[in-house]
């Protein structure tokens, strides 16, 4: 009976290992990610935005809405300031998450005098109570294919 306890837990340790693995991979491929009560605005950063360590972004907060808008307005090119403002919207996330899993927006941040194209996506977590909040940076995806488009 002890054995197969023993069995059971070590599956179970080897089975949450490799979950783990998995988070560290994914979370590793973003420059940010932050865990979000979709509800309530509560958040914890999971992998601080590593490219706007200057502008002081809480790794916690009460309000993931409301902060997101504040840092953003920081550094996001003013261009496409007032879209995602709109798209930081506790009501558009929250229509948006309800009628898929993935909501992302693309838009440009200025750090050091670059421009660099950003990708911000949600992704619904099971529980439909989160999400995980990652940041992007997709500037060498979108040099890409301006080149191809030029080539073409």
């Amino acid at each position: 009976m002890n054995l197969l306890k023993s069995t059971e837990k070590s599956k179970m340790e080897k089975k949450q290992e490799g979950f783990s693995q998995l988070a560290i991979t994914l979370l590793n491929h973003y420059d940010g990610a932050y865990y979000v009560d979709i509800n309530t605005g509560e958040y914890t950063a999971l992998v601080p935005l590593k490219g706007l360590k200057k502008l002081n972004a809480p790794y916690t907060g009460d309000d993931f809405y409301t902060d997101s808008v504040k840092i953003l307005s920081k550094c996001v090119h003013s261009n496409d300031l007032e879209n995602i403002k709109k798209a930081s919207d506790k009501n558009t996330i929250l229509e948006a998450l309800s009628e898929g899993d993935v909501y992302a927006n693309i838009f440009r941040i200025i750090i050091n005098e670059n421009v660099i194209h950003m990708k911000r996506s949600l992704f619904l977590c099971p529980d439909r109570a989160h999400a995980i909040c990652c940041f992007e940076n997709i500037e060498e995806d979108f040099i890409k294919k301006e080149t191809q488009k030029k080539n073409l």
